[in-house]
């Protein structure tokens, strides 16, 4: 398992939340 790849998706997600709010 790739720990960067897994906090990097993450933080666009929380990116991604972000925009819908």
């Amino acid at each position: 398992i790739e720990t960067r790849l897994f906090i990097s998706n993450l933080d666009v997600l929380s990116e991604y939340l972000e925009l819908l709010k």
